[in-house]
This record gives C-alpha cells, sequence and structure tokens, in this order.
C-alpha cells in the first residue's frame, strides 16, 4: 500500500515494486498503491478492503512525504484527494482521444493502420507536416516547451549549490510536524488493524531524491527537476527526521521496532539510474526496493 511510489508511474506493471516483490516471493501481491495517496487514506483504503473481504498474509505500507506536500499545499484549491486517480485517468483518455480524432481528421495525416500505429505515423509525416505550413506552429510550441529540457548542470555536485541558496523550510515547520504526526498516527492504526484481524504488516519510510540528493546519482536529470529537488531537500530531510523521533520514542514504549524499516538511504552511494524523477523510481530502483521487501519478510519469520 501507498501513493504513486507503489503504484509506479513509468513502469510496467511487471516493472513495478510490487509486481518484482511477486516474482521474488513465489506470492500472490496486490498493488492498493494510489496516486496521491497520504498515509490517512491508505489506513482508510486497508479498512475498506478488509470489510470487502480482503484477507492478506502480510501488508507493506510504503510511505514517502505525500502527507507533506498536502499541508504544504493548504493556500491551493482544495479538492477530495483520493480522486487524484480517476481525474489523472480521465485526463489522459480525453487527451488520447482528442488527439486521436484530430489526427484522423486531418487529411494529410490520416493514418490507414489505426491509432496504434499512431505515433510511427506521425513521425514520418512531420517533415511533410511541416513544409505545407499546417502545423509550424504547433511545431513551434513544441520547440519552445522542449527549452525546459535544456541541462546546463552535467554534475550531481550542483545540488549543493542550490541547497546551500534554499536551506530554508518551504513548508514551515508547523506542517511538518502535522505531517510526521500523522504518518505515525495512522501507521499505528493500522498496526492495531493487523493484531485484530491476525495478518503482519510493517511501515516502510520509502527514498526520495529530495533527501540527501547530493550522495545520489543525479547527473541525468534536468536542471528544473534539480532545482525542485533542492526547493525541497530541507522539509523532506526534517519530515523524516521528525519521523524517526516519533517512532524511536514509541520503539521504546512498546518494546518492539521490528515492524517500521528506513529504507531513505537504500540509494545513498549508488551510482545506478534508481530515480525516474524526484519521487519516483526506475524499474532497477523498483527492483532494489522489492529485493529489500523480500529480504525483510524471509528474516521475520
Amino acid at each position: 500500500m501507498g501513493s504513486s511510489l507503489s503504484w509506479g508511474p513509468g513502469l510496467a506493471d511487471w516493472e513495478t515494486i510490487p509486481s518484482q516483490f511477486s516474482d521474488m516471493s513465489g506470492q500472490q501481491v496486490f498493488n492498493l498503491g494510489e496516486i496521491g495517496y497520504n498515509s490517512l487514506q491508505n489506513l482508510i483504503h486497508l479498512q475498506l478492503m478488509l470489510a470487502r473481504g480482503f484477507r492478506p498474509k502480510h501488508v507493506f505500507v510504503l510511505n514517502s512525504g505525500v502527507d507533506l506536500f498536502n499541508y504544504c499545499g493548504v493556500k491551493q484549491k482544495v479538492e477530495p484527494r483520493h480522486s487524484a486517480s480517476r481525474k489523472y485517468y480521465e485526463i489522459f483518455e480525453n487527451f488520447r482521444q482528442t488527439k486521436i480524432e484530430k489526427f484522423v481528421e486531418d487529411p494529410v495525416a490520416k493514418n490507414p493502420l489505426g491509432p496504434i500505429s499512431e505515433l510511427l505515423v506521425d513521425f514520418l509525416m512531420r517533415p511533410v507536416l511541416y513544409f505545407s505550413g499546417n502545423y509550424k506552429i504547433i511545431l513551434k510550441e513544441r520547440l519552445d516547451v522542449l527549452q525546459i529540457f535544456k541541462t546546463d548542470f552535467t554534475f550531481t555536485e550542483k545540488i549543493v549549490e542550490l541547497m546551500d541558496v534554499k536551506r530554508t523550510s518551504k513548508c514551515g515547520l508547523p506542517s511538518i510536524e502535522q505531517s510526521a504526526d500523522q504518518i505515525v498516527n495512522s501507521w499505528l492504526s493500522m498496526k492495531k488493524i493487523s493484531e485484530l484481524h491476525g495478518f503482519s504488516i510493517s511501515f516502510h519510510l520509502t527514498p526520495t531524491a529530495h533527501y540527501k540528493p547530493q550522495h545520489l546519482n543525479l547527473d541525468y536529470f534536468h536542471d528544473y527537476n534539480k532545482r525542485y529537488i533542492a526547493e525541497y531537500s530541507f522539509d523532506v530531510t526534517e519530515l523524516y527526521k521528525q519521523i524517526r523521533l516519533n517512532m524511536a520514542r514509541i520503539c521504546r514504549q512498546t518494546n518492539s521496532c521490528e515492524n517500521f524499516v528506513d529504507l531513505t538511504e537504500i540509494f545513498v552511494g549508488d551510482q545506478g539510474y534508481n530515480y525516474m524523477d524526484s519521487d519516483h523510481v526506475s524499474r532497477d530502483g523498483a527492483k532494489i526496493l522489492a529485493r529489500r521487501l523480500y529480504d525483510h519478510v524471509r528474516g521475520s519469520n
């Protein structure tokens, strides 16, 4: 369970963390990750699944900084966060349908092979469309957009320069503390539910490029993404620190810490291409995380 990290944006289904864990363990695994879900929504999601007859052996809860960004965005327009996935699919489907209709209606670019080969025909017809004058404006707009992908920073160390400028909190300490409290309290509630229903559960504080980016291989990231990483690096670092403090206090009180797993530094020092963007992992990154989850289950049995 978790947010988009569990869901796996940009990955094929077999490349996601749950699918790769299933391959390693030989167990049937359900991917209950939802785009934009915070810890409280994961708690509600678990209760709904149990009410519908879901009977797991073990539940992995993968948590990152979604709660923080919820609290940090209090000035934004309020909308139900649970609608994020549905809205994503609606936007994608509307875009896809509009593009296909526009493509088929164009007498020059009409694709006789159907929508599957749309991109190939679009690529081959682009020179003709450009010199015919019909698509010059569209091409200019796309070229303008592509300027954001220009990379001036060659080395990851450049992120340190950005972090030096942005060492102040963007979200504020109250938002960080509220986020940490909500995450830990949601975890505690889920642990109590697991005890009542007789299944094991573990909570995993997951890696993000916002945390210690100067120790990650981010040379392949574009400048705008590096700036975004540096912008929230201080807040995410403080959030993780607060979560650890809260969990350490609870561990001392309950004398039980085996269900809390800190994965935040799993990619630190690794020179692989583990991140797809600031908050989502690549196929290789998902494999590393799936292996760690598998090792955790084997060690606890």
